[in-house]
């Protein structure tokens, strides 16, 4: 682990099912994107597929995580700074 992330490190998430099953989807689209031979319209296709993955992933993730995602973006804002 990165020492500069040892302030936050002990901080627990949760994850539901959903959030598993979209890591998983966003795996299997992300090694799509690396190792197929996708034309332009099919890749742009699927990666905007994977945006809205992400974003599901990350609104559930601030749904169940208020808390937590709070602290780390306070945490990773002011180290920016």
């Amino acid at each position: 682990m990165d020492k500069r992330l040892e302030p936050i490190k002990d901080l627990e998430f949760n994850f539901n099912k959903e959030m598993k099953d979209l890591i998983f989807d966003l795996l299997a689209i992300q090694q799509m994107l690396n190792n197929e031979e996708l034309s332009k319209r099919e890749r742009k296709q699927l990666e905007k597929y994977k945006m809205q993955l992400v974003d599901k992933f990350r609104y559930e993730l601030q749904a169940l995580n208020p808390t937590q995602v709070a602290i780390a973006r306070a945490f990773l804002y002011g180290k920016e700074k």
